[in-house]
């Protein structure tokens, strides 16, 4: 059994629609056992609907939520928010990892101060998301560090490095976002960056142009949190919009075509794919959006349990040294 903390608080999304996302990852995954942290007078009308599902959940009371209007440097001391239970549930190894959809700030220092950083990393948001071939591609930073120093690139490539690794990968090939291939292109930090990454022991190919992103070039991207989290909402967006536009231009489209447009929306739904994975910490942490779904919380929680069954933090951590 795989016991998994659920922060249901901090997000734009309501949190019983929240749980209608963590009570379907129940049903799709017998070994799956949840905390779910937020208002039990808010939560127990849902849960009590479930009867099937008696015996898979704790309902863990949290009057408090954690918002980006807080301080973090005083949130993570707040015992009554449930960001900070379900934070404490995996420090006390009653569950094995976190899923939330709060603050980004919140979860960074509730990570750090609570179940701590691996030694000489600095934490960073990864989103995996799927290149053209629908193979792995990893985006880091992709919100924790908006402000970037070079010397934290380097940071950043060796936990790329040992994701992929950890998921099978030998030599992934790693790449720095930036606006041209050639080394000499960038602001004077991304400069300075691919000096530095080019003297490291990691298959650095140099440059990517945000239009290559999703070419099948690069297994890992990596950048700064706060031109990562532009890259990946503008992927998400134009993804979006252009599917909208083919679906209105060809409402009697054939079922073939509107089922390929439906897989493509899939495939770069953030909804479907989950949420942010926050490495560098030593224990799992996933981060979905502030406005993410039921449907959303339900892929999280997913990937987040077939990560904990596979080691996942040991491993990085491993790859790591």
């Amino acid at each position: 059994m795989i016991a998994l903390a659920v922060d249901l608080l901090g997000a734009d999304t309501d949190e019983r629609e929240l749980c209608r996302g963590a009570l379907a990852a129940l049903k799709r995954n017998s070994e799956l056992f949840l905390y779910l942290c937020g208002h039990r007078d808010a939560l127990a009308p849902l849960t009590d609907a479930e009867p099937t599902l008696a015996g898979r959940f704790e309902l863990v009371d949290s009057p408090a939520a954690l918002t980006n209007y807080d301080n973090p440097m005083e949130g993570y001391k707040n015992t009554d928010a449930s960001l900070v239970r379900a934070m404490e549930l995996v420090r006390d190894k009653k569950a094995a990892g976190v899923v939330t959809c709060g603050a980004t700030g919140a979860v960074l220092v509730c990570s750090i101060m609570l179940l701590g950083k691996l030694r000489g990393l600095r934490p960073i948001l990864a989103v995996e998301l799927k290149n053209a071939h629908g193979d792995p591609l990893l985006l880091l930073d992709c919100g924790a560090n908006i402000d970037s120093r070079p010397e934290l690139y380097a940071s950043f490539a060796h936990l790329g490095d040992a994701y992929m690794k950890s998921i099978g990968y030998e030599s992934p090939r790693i790449s720095l976002l930036s606006n041209g291939a050639e080394d000499t292109k960038g602001c004077e930090a991304v400069k300075e960056a691919n000096h530095l990454l080019h003297s490291l022991p990691i298959h650095f190919l140099g440059n990517i142009e945000p239009t290559a992103a999703l070419a099948g070039i690069t297994d890992v991207i990596v950048c700064d949190g706060f031109h990562g989290n532009i890259l990946l909402k503008s992927i998400e967006g134009v993804a979006k919009a252009v599917i909208a536009e083919l679906e209105e231009r060809l409402p009697d489209a054939p079922e073939a075509v509107r089922s390929a447009l439906s897989a493509v929306r899939e495939k770069y739904d953030y909804n479907t794919q989950g949420g942010a994975i926050l490495l560098g910490v030593k224990a799992p942490v996933m981060k979905g959006h502030g406005s993410a779904t039921g449907e959303a919380v339900t892929a999280m929680l997913l990937r987040m349990a077939t990560l904990c069954q596979n080691g996942f933090t040991d491993r990085v951590e491993a790859a790591c040294k």
